[in-house]
């Protein structure tokens, strides 16, 4: 769908209203609006024009706020659409920086408020669903019976697997540097690393890193595992803490 000039600078004005006050059952219809308009093309992103990044970047915040305050007043419907919308910006971005000559060169502010958007509903997706999971009596009642499955076997092995390699390219090339820019770190390396630390230990394990061994010494891991910890391993060192805790919290697991 091809957004108009009128229709973005509605859809942005309705969208910072809704963020400004406590989100009720009756707004959700304006949610079913903005799930028609978002950037759902799976589209790679260092073409899209201001205003539409900025109507997905509010529609996030909206659909992450409807996540910690009234996440039972979504249908059946509501949950597929979101699942749906938080895989196709993941894998937007992860055309993006597949495209650029290295991680630095790919970043622009524009897109460090994309990422850092997208890890943050991810972040609040995953942390429902883990609560969800605890509180498994509602599964049927007040959700749907098949969502917590849905997620965990289709939507959130895609979209933490592409999250953990943009966490890998980014920490590697940024590890060393103490003299990154501020928001580079604030809309990169930190909502990579929230992301890194929210991910279940069985999606950490069966991670889609490139190998990474030793020559040296015997074996006693399986090459899966070996490349997994020393790809984390060299990011315990790094000079951001973002980092080495992301990196801790999947070798502690």
């Amino acid at each position: 769908m091809i957004l108009t000039e009128n229709c973005m600078q509605e859809g942005i004005l309705r969208c910072m209203k809704l963020q400004s006050c406590v989100l009720s059952p009756e707004q959700m219809n304006l949610v079913n609006e903005f799930f028609l308009v978002g950037i759902y093309c799976f589209r790679e992103l260092s073409d899209v024009e201001w205003d539409e990044m900025l109507f997905n970047l509010c529609f996030m915040d909206v659909l992450r706020a409807c996540l910690v305050v009234k996440p039972l007043a979504f249908s059946a419907q509501h949950w597929d659409l979101l699942q749906c919308a938080i895989s196709s910006w993941v894998i937007s971005l992860d055309k993006t920086f597949a495209l650029a000559s290295s991680a630095e060169g790919s970043l622009s502010i524009p897109l460090a408020l994309f990422l850092k958007s997208t890890c943050h509903i991810t972040v609040s997706l995953a942390s429902f669903m883990a609560h969800l999971e605890a509180e498994s009596e509602v599964i049927g009642k007040e959700v749907p019976s098949n969502l917590l499955s849905e997620y965990k076997e289709f939507f959130s092995p895609q979209i933490f697997r592409v999250l953990l390699h943009l966490f890998h390219i980014t920490g590697g090339t940024f590890r060393e540097n103490c003299d990154v820019e501020p928001w580079i770190c604030l809309g990169v390396l930190e909502p990579l690393s929230q992301v890194v630390c929210q991910m279940p230990k069985e999606l950490a394990l069966s991670h889609g890193l490139p190998p990474r061994l030793s020559s040296s010494g015997r074996a006693v891991l399986s090459d899966h595992l070996a490349s997994l910890l020393n790809h984390m391993s060299v990011l315990l060192t790094s000079s951001h803490r973002c980092l080495q805790l992301a990196a801790f919290s999947v070798i502690h697991r």
